[in-house]
């Protein structure tokens, strides 16, 4: 099997040797490079896969909310929240704006998944020992002034959580793992990888001149994709069944001109009874207040359990291109669009999301002029990201840590980030790598081989010449392609068996 590199010439431009080469752009790759820096090991970062699969764009604002129906989330969120702050210091830039939180659950004693999923939230971040403190909705709405609650609502009121900016960020870790030491390679692209034994040899180069190469060796990987993580595993023979990709909605609309940010929390609805008549799927949202400039507004976002999933990251679109915002204010033709059934998946849940908002938050503005986004999160059967030893390898040497920002089915992790998370994930996946025990307990809760994942190793072709068709899905049709020849192979011997001779 060759590649395009074995039919051209190349230059090797670059040598170098490093402890741990870290794999992933994302920000959970970049502190945990930094972290393994700070902790003496020689780094390499390496950013980009090489996957032939569109990238999602990422939020320039993201959330950092500590309750969970989920002990362990909530325990990670409360740490990493500490890691951010620290962060910051080190950093001498705003990365966060402080805002509390309010979950808000309609119908709390009616028999419904959202009352469910409500009542295991106080017991849960009681367990993580995070504060929380019950509202009535005229409590609420006395200290949130944009909200608007029916008196049938019960609110949980978390005052420790914040509005990341994700650029500033980005931009700070960064900055902190040059200035610790790390080496990192942002403009490379990896082209192939093999095991040599003592140590792992990868090679890269640019989009722009693939002929130029980088070699690199680490005794140690660390695997940690921030987009598409099943298909970036496989190309280091690792398939996770239970590691799923899904396209979750962002909606962002005016809120008017609002001159304190105490006004605004971040919100989750939990939903509300459904009539014995009607039975819907509750709606799963939450809202994150901008934090930015001098005019208010929402950033509407559907939970990971209600998002569609994604089939073909190699093939896959943007649902959000679907969607035109309408002209029409007319609310029943906006309803009636929205129940059609020639309106699209996206139109119904953008309908949706905007409804339910301006149910519960006063002045939000019409969905004409909103801007719409998608991204893609990776879910977990249990919403918990991963942190473990590949199976295919000697502990030690190839370690995964996979972010997670949601459940499968609706529940206890339906919500969580995994960008507020990536402090405390690149903590503790520096731990194993350096086989620094760290938080058995914890540990044990994300390992990757835990119930539900899936987690097995697979054979990989050549992944020194020939990744590009995996990086490319081609390997995936060709298999097809073949399993179908040979299965039409077999039909036609099938049948000439069965001609009689003459």
């Amino acid at each position: 099997m060759t590649d395009m590199y074995s039919q051209q010439s190349t230059t090797v431009v670059e040598r170098r040797a490093a402890d741990v080469a870290v794999i992933g752009g994302g920000l959970a790759a970049v502190l945990s490079a930094f972290t393994l820096a700070r902790a003496g090991r020689k780094v390499l970062l390496l950013s980009d896969y090489g996957l032939a699969a569109a990238r999602p764009q990422g939020s320039a604002l993201q959330p950092l909310k500590l309750t969970d129906t989920d002990p362990l989330l909530v325990h990670l969120a409360a740490e990493s929240s500490a890691y951010w702050r620290g962060l910051e210091l080190l950093s001498s830039s705003q990365l966060l704006s402080p805002q509390a939180s309010c979950d808000v659950v309609l119908q709390p004693d009616r028999d419904h998944a959202g009352a469910e999923g409500f009542s295991k939230l106080q017991d849960a971040c009681a367990a993580a020992g995070v504060t929380t403190g019950p509202l009535s909705c005229s409590e609420a709405m006395a200290q949130f002034r944009q909200l608007r609650l029916p008196h049938s609502s019960a609110c949980l009121l978390q005052p420790d959580g914040a509005v990341l900016h994700a650029g500033d960020a980005a931009s700070a870790a960064r900055t902190l793992a040059e200035k610790a030491g790390v080496v990192s390679r942002p403009g490379l692209i990896l082209r192939g990888w093999r095991d040599r034994g003592s140590c792992f040899q990868l090679r890269a180069s640019s989009r722009l001149a693939p002929e130029l190469l980088s070699l690199f060796e680490a005794e140690a990987l660390l695997l940690a994709p921030e987009h598409w993580a099943g298909p970036c595993l496989g190309l280091f023979g690792l398939a996770v069944e239970g590691l799923q990709p899904r396209e979750v909605l962002h909606c962002q609309v005016d809120g008017g001109m609002w001159q304190q940010q105490a006004q605004l929390p971040l919100w989750q609805y939990w939903g509300e009874a459904a009539p014995a008549d009607q039975p819907v799927q509750p709606i799963g949202m939450a809202g994150l207040p901008l934090v930015t400039g001098q005019t208010g507004g929402w950033v509407l976002q559907q939970l990971p359990a209600w998002g569609l999933p994604v089939a073909d990251p190699f093939t896959w679109q943007p649902a959000s291109q679907q969607w035109q915002s309408s002209n029409d204010d007319d609310q029943e033709q906006q309803a009636a669009a929205a129940a059609s059934s020639s309106a699209s998946w996206v139109e119904v849940q953008v309908r949706q999301l905007h409804q339910t908002c301006s149910q519960l938050v006063h002045d939000v503005g019409p969905l004409q002029g909103a801007t719409l986004r998608s991204s893609i999160r990776s879910v977990t059967q249990d919403g918990r990201p991963i942190i473990g030893q590949h199976p295919g390898f000697e502990p030690g040497r190839v370690v995964v840590a996979a972010a997670a920002s949601g459940a499968q089915q609706y529940g206890p992790g339906s919500c969580s980030s995994s960008f507020q998370m990536s402090p405390m994930l690149a903590k503790l996946a520096g731990d194993v790598v350096r086989s620094a025990g760290g938080d058995a307990a914890l540990l044990q809760g994300l390992e990757l081989q835990r119930e539900g994942l899936g987690a097995a190793a697979v054979d990989v072709r050549d992944p020194w010449e020939g990744l590009q068709e995996l990086q490319a899905a081609q390997a995936v049709a060709k298999e097809e392609a073949e399993r179908a020849a040979d299965e039409a192979s077999d039909s036609r011997q099938d049948l000439a068996f069965r001609e009689p001779v003459a």
